[in-house]
């Protein structure tokens, strides 16, 4: 049975919704017993100078892997190949598509994963400096090991991404950046 309710007397249909007002709790204001929640801080410009590092050390990133991927692509096109041949039900797979997908697909979870512990760092979550330090030192430790046996173009490109790295994790670990990431409850 769709449609209105049936009229009541003197035609008029029986009253819906919130009468009197929204229930308690729905005025708009935090419910009955809660605090309203502070203000949140502005963000830092030290931590803000840390976000834009990252989001540099991003875009060398991108443009390392694109670099290092035509540098690479026979070697990576020869493991593929040897993989696929082992499996008669892979003969018709292209090896340079896995490739590709593979390399596109590791990228994107990579920036993905960052952009989000970025985001985490500008609200305050101090858990989120600790990942990025811990990435950071990755970064820098497999770019000291790996430079000197890397194309020239690709060891300049790593070279610098460990080091906006770096600074942005000093950046992360300033004064104003400690205050801002003091841990609270809710973040």
């Amino acid at each position: 049975m769709n449609g209105p309710p049936p009229a009541g007397p003197g035609g008029q249909y029986p009253p819906q919704g919130w009468q009197g007002g929204p229930p308690p709790g729905w005025q708009g204001g935090p419910p009955p017993g809660r605090a309203p929640r502070p203000p949140r801080p502005p963000l830092p410009h030290e931590l803000r100078l840390a976000v834009y590092l990252w989001l540099a050390s991003l875009v060398v990133g991108v443009i390392g892997v694109v670099v290092s991927f035509g540098t690479a692509r026979t070697a990576l096109r020869e493991e593929v190949d040897a993989q696929l041949s082992g499996n008669p039900d892979l003969a018709t797979v292209d090896p340079d598509l896995v490739v590709v997908i593979a390399v596109v697909l590791q990228s994107v979870v990579w920036v993905a994963l960052v952009l989000f512990l970025l985001w985490r760092l500008a609200v305050g979550s101090a858990w989120a400096r600790v990942v990025l330090t811990v990435v950071a030192v990755l970064n820098v430790v497999s770019t000291a090991v790996s430079v000197s046996g890397a194309e020239p173009l690709d060891a300049l490109l790593q070279v610098v991404n460990a080091l906006l790295v770096a600074c942005a994790v000093v950046c992360t670990y300033s004064e104003g950046a400690k205050q801002f990431l003091a841990p609270t409850r809710g973040r």
